[in-house]
């Protein structure tokens, strides 16, 4: 299976405290390919240094530098479609806060990439991406490991 990896997955999937740590753990190392973008690194990064996990931080990025994720270079024209969608999804998210939300640069980069490598498979534990039309010709987002029985 090929993944594309949010920030809320890769926590997941590092964090053995976090709920369902070893099915997220398990579908990223038996995954076929994980692609993710320089935002979501820049995302998992700041919160594992933030949660003083420095080691987990340097070891994700060894395994970036290593090549076990499939680095993903936005475009400018990625960034242009970005924006978009963050606008045409904007009021539609309902955040923990009483007003409602859009997707953030992190999402849309995620359904961009997911576009790029033809797959609607994310490791994620956002529920949001219910709410998001994939770009391919696939009906929904595959949230995984939930939508698989994780």
């Amino acid at each position: 299976m090929r993944l594309v990896v949010d920030t809320s997955g890769v926590l997941a999937a590092l964090d053995a405290a976090a709920p369902a740590h070893q099915a997220f753990h398990e579908a990223l190392t038996g995954a076929a390919a994980a692609a993710i973008t320089p935002i979501t690194v820049a995302e998992v990064h700041y919160l594992l240094t933030s949660r003083r996990a420095y080691q987990t931080a340097n070891d994700f990025l060894e395994d970036i530098a290593s090549g076990f994720y499939d680095l993903m270079s936005p475009t400018a024209k990625d960034y242009a479609r970005a924006a978009a969608l963050i606008a045409q999804y904007s009021g539609q998210i309902r955040r923990k806060k009483a007003k409602a939300g859009s997707i953030d640069l992190a999402d849309a980069m995620n359904v961009i990439a997911a576009a790029r490598v033809q797959t609607n498979c994310v490791l994620t534990a956002d529920a949001d991406y219910r709410l998001v039309r994939p770009l391919s010709a696939h009906a929904a987002f595959t949230l995984v490991p939930v939508d698989l029985g994780g």
